[in-house]
């Protein structure tokens, strides 16, 4: 009754990046990034989380969240 699925793979991320421009002042973020790998009715999929927060500048928080065929 139910589609079949299955869970192929489970990817953690963690990233850290910092620029300096030319007036000399310091920009950084930092985030992690979860994908989940999934075959569903034979298709492969890809599902992923980011979140980020900028450190530096104005201590925001960017979340992304996708969809993908993976391969």
């Amino acid at each position: 009754m139910l589609p079949a699925a299955f869970i192929r793979e489970l990817d953690v991320q963690l990233f850290a990046a910092g620029a300096i421009d030319r007036r000399r002042e310091l920009h950084a973020a930092a985030g992690a990034r979860l994908t989940l790998r999934i075959e569903l009715l034979r298709v492969p999929l890809a599902i992923v989380y980011q979140v980020a927060r900028r450190v530096r500048d104005d201590d925001a928080l960017t979340q992304l969240i996708g969809l993908a065929f993976d391969l």
